[in-house]
């Protein structure tokens, strides 16, 4: 090893960035390679058509999340960022928003269910409030701005780490409709707790601590932007609806058939997505 490539690789030693960076990039992988690995095995336990119907419940929680979302996080990331001592405040008022908007919203979809019976069962549908619930409490952006993403993405790493284990201890074949969706929901909620138990060690002040309504206002007319483009890019990218396609098979002619998963969803472009192929 030459001296200049020595003094390449102290200086990345030395450096706190280059460090971060390095964490952070195994620590996503170990997670991403955990939620395969448990989420393959819980859909092989499972079977397609009750794994096509939590997918739909959980496409529908997390499109119905952008309604309290906010657009708040690059502002948050902002605010605090440029000064610290923000922190309290800004979490405050933003997790307070979050949580008045998902528990209004958890009430709704409660109502809905019981109202209409949806495909798959009510009870499946009812598994999605957890999720809502959960989602509501995530502080990502706080660490990002106090630059403590590694710290978050280490307990988001032991959120996969947990599903992956429930997934091959407690499943097996012919497993329950919407089991995926409590082992889902419980370690969502198991990583905000996590995180805000660390958020506490970090500032030395729980999420709700500081903030008021005003704040929250104010943030607001910063983000509503970032709010609009958030819905956009999600529904675009990830947006699931039932639909069906259109199959030609040689020498059979016209057959229709669910696309996607046996539920009939399908991921796409579009509200409604005619899939065809020859």
């Amino acid at each position: 090893m030459t001296t200049s490539l020595r003094v390449q690789v102290s200086r990345l030693r030395a450096s706190r960035l280059a460090r971060d960076a390095a964490l952070l990039f195994v620590l996503n992988l170990a997670s991403r390679a955990l939620g395969f690995l448990g989420s393959l095995y819980a859909a092989r336990c499972l079977g397609p058509v009750k794994l096509g119907t939590s997918g739909v419940v959980q496409a529908a929680a997390q499109q119905a999340g952008l309604l309290y979302n906010g657009g708040l996080d690059p502002i948050g990331v902002r605010r605090i960022a440029s000064d610290p001592a923000h922190a309290t405040a800004v979490t405050g008022a933003v997790t307070r928003f979050r949580i008045v908007g998902a528990l209004l919203l958890a009430i709704g979809w409660a109502g809905v269910v019981l109202l209409v019976d949806p495909p798959g069962g009510r009870a499946v549908w009812l598994l999605g409030i957890p999720l809502l619930l959960a989602t509501a409490l995530n502080l990502t952006y706080v660490f990002q701005a106090l630059e403590r993403l590694p710290l978050q993405n280490a307990i988001a790493t032991g959120g996969a780490l947990l599903s992956a284990l429930a997934y091959l201890l407690l499943f097996r074949p012919g497993a329950f409709l919407g089991a995926d969706l409590v082992v889902l929901g419980g370690a969502t909620a198991a990583v905000a707790m996590a995180s805000w138990i660390a958020y506490r060690r970090v500032t030395g002040h729980w999420p709700l601590a500081g903030g008021h309504w005003a704040l929250a206002r104010e943030l607001l007319r910063e983000s509503w932007r970032y709010w609009l483009l958030t819905g956009v890019v999600f529904l675009y990218a990830s947006y699931q609806v039932p639909c069906s396609c259109r199959v030609w098979y040689a020498g059979t002619g016209l057959v229709w058939r669910t696309c996607g998963s046996a539920s009939g969803s399908c991921s796409g472009s579009f509200w409604w997505w005619a899939c065809s192929s020859r």
